[in-house]
């Protein structure tokens, strides 16, 4: 399958985790077992400020940081503190399904606008926040799911002013930015002038474990405080022990390590699964090539249907995500997303090829 984006187990560091879940059990003792600061446990969110200021994107004043269980807790909560049911919400088209799940179960209304090679389109979203009574804008404009593609830093200017300039929320997903194994990093939106409204989502289960169900929210302090009152009521606080490991591993250095390990080998799977795609797909066919992430996303010729495409593939073995399950209008139906973390690169050869022959048009479809 090529549906999920996560790291698997032979990309997560299990034994340095256990190691050091053994070492924090045993230095904090009985605090291990107690509530932890309802902000989060000190020592993490000392050593996430410390990871983001050496990765050029401290938290600066004015600002602060919250933990939270992962990044779609971490959306939940701007969704719930900055909206209310019946809510218009700005999304991208294609967006994370995740989102759009999120706002449907909440009661927000979704309302889409088209993606291309630099992000968000600013001019449809100009005009889109001039029609509608937009509540908050939400973003993955880094390695971006599930196109895999990165704002310009021009065009997250052109966003973030746009979104400023009609006094809307900007909530930016940036669970794929510790994932870049090629290219400059660009500011988050956070950094950049004029950033007063953003609410900024990170993340640690892409790229270290997902089952550590951890992550962090920072925004400009009067901003935080409204997000703090909902999440109190809801979690009370965090567990402990796994925030403290989590702050060992970046202070000790692991993370560290852990990473450059992730973002070598996720760059030799995107380049296999690349490859077997120029390969053994149509010449018609059109492939997004991020420098990050975890998943590519293919644009079939406009008369083939990738849900028919599923369900051959399920009948051999096969599997991948579907394009309308990433747009709120149902588009998408000749696209997909192949998400290539998950398997190493001789099997991501295979399979291609594999998937490949039941595409109607490639050189090796079966008849």
């Amino acid at each position: 399958s090529f549906s999920a984006a996560f790291p698997p187990p032979d990309l997560v560091p299990g034994e340095s985790l256990r190691r050091r879940y053994v070492q924090v059990m045993r230095e904090l003792g009985s605090e291990a077992w107690t509530y932890a600061s309802p902000a989060g446990h000190p020592p993490y969110l000392e050593a996430v400020g410390q990871w983001l200021a050496d990765a050029g994107e401290p938290v600066e004043a004015g600002w602060d940081l919250r933990a939270v269980a992962g990044a779609q807790a971490g959306m939940t909560l701007a969704l719930e503190s900055l909206t209310v049911p019946g809510d218009r919400v700005i999304v991208e088209s294609p967006c994370y399904v995740g989102t759009l799940a999120l706002l449907r179960a909440m009661g927000r209304i979704p309302v889409p606008v088209p993606v291309d090679r630099n992000g968000l389109d600013a001019e449809r979203l100009a005009s889109t926040l001039q029609k509608e009574d937009a509540k908050l804008l939400v973003t993955v404009a880094t390695f971006h799911n599930p196109t895999g593609v990165t704002y310009s830093r021009a065009r997250r200017e052109r966003v973030l002013a746009l979104t400023r300039a009609h006094g809307v929320p900007l909530v930016e997903d940036d669970t794929y930015g510790d994932l870049r194994f090629s290219g400059s990093r660009i500011p988050s939106f956070r950094m950049l002038p004029g950033a007063e409204h953003v609410v900024h989502v990170g993340s640690f289960s892409k790229s270290l474990a997902a089952g550590l169900r951890l992550g962090y929210v920072i925004a400009q302090e009067p901003l935080l405080r409204r997000m703090a009152t909902v999440q109190e009521v809801h979690s009370i606080a965090l567990p402990t022990l796994s925030q403290a490991v989590v702050a060992r591993y970046i202070a000790e250095g692991g993370f560290h390590r852990h990473l450059s390990r992730l973002r070598r080998a996720l760059r030799e799977r995107r380049d296999a699964m690349l490859e077997a795609v120029h390969q053994h797909f149509p010449g018609e066919v059109e492939v997004t090539e991020p420098k990050g992430g975890m998943h590519l996303w293919v644009v079939l010729p406009e008369e083939l249907s990738s849900l028919d495409l599923l369900k051959r593939a399920i009948g051999q073995g096969l599997g991948f995500a579907p394009g309308p399950l990433f747009f709120a209008d149902a588009r998408g139906t000749n696209c997909l997303r192949l998400n290539f973390s998950t398997h190493a690169p001789g099997v991501i050869r295979e399979a291609i090829a594999r998937l490949g022959r039941l595409i109607p048009g490639s050189s090796a479809a079966a008849p």
